[in-house]
């Protein structure tokens, strides 16, 4: 497999599914789980942390058609992804849900929180490979003292960021596809993986895309 599209890996197999996996179903009316009140507890790689269960309300409802009950124990999983709406990444509102039902991916990010994948050295041996597959390459500035490497190909922009962490992210060309995107990925303060995607549209403010994931991404550790 090609190194560039190896550096940012599909992770949603850890997602929802994994999480209620174990939940059993009774059978008979019950009530709906309220989300807007739940918390969904998970442990990733021995880092415990607390997810407002509105974050993962449209995903369960997309794989289940209905709401799932929440496990109140706490879950040992290898990821889990959440879902948001750009810009400020708020979770599901019942009065947000004609924007959330928008084919593509409109204003939605899924966000997948991770075990540490593809080694320390991920970034630069990703930058190290890029300009194989690039057909032009030029840098730009983001913020303070941030230079951003940029490399073009044929159906992808991939914009390598440093500051203030690394960041990789790999945006579809705008001819190439009807629902445009970027898949991105950068590493939470303590060694988690942080990969998710979004609408090509807002690919201009990556840098504080991932400064608004990473936040949102700590307010859920239980021991910061």
């Amino acid at each position: 497999m090609k190194y560039r599209t190896a550096a940012i890996a599909s992770l949603a197999a850890f997602s929802a599914l994994s999480l209620f996996a174990v939940v059993k179903i009774k059978s008979g009316n019950e009530e709906e789980p309220n989300y807007a009140t739940s918390t969904v507890k998970v442990e990733i790689h021995g880092i415990e942390l607390d997810i407002p269960a509105n974050y993962i309300y449209m995903n369960t409802m997309e794989k289940y058609k209905k709401l799932r009950p929440i496990p109140k124990e706490r879950k040992k999983l290898g990821a889990v992804t959440i879902e948001a709406l750009l810009p400020d990444l708020t979770p599901y509102k019942k009065e947000d849900d004609a924007i959330w039902r928008q084919r593509g991916f409109g204003r939605r990010i899924n966000i997948t929180i991770a075990r540490p994948y593809g080694g320390e050295n991920w970034f630069e041996t990703a930058l190290e490979s890029a300009p194989r597959f690039a057909s032009k390459q030029f840098s730009i500035e983001k913020g303070n003292n941030n230079v951003v490497q940029v490399f073009v190909g044929s159906n992808f922009t991939d914009y390598y960021s440093r500051t203030p962490r690394n960041l990789l992210t790999s945006c579809t060309n705008p001819s190439k596809l009807p629902y445009r995107h970027c898949t991105a990925k950068s590493i939470t303060g303590n060694g988690l993986t942080a990969e998710y995607s979004y609408s090509e549209s807002y690919s201009k403010d990556f840098v504080e895309i991932d400064n608004r994931v990473q936040g949102l991404i700590s307010s859920f550790f239980i021991n910061n």
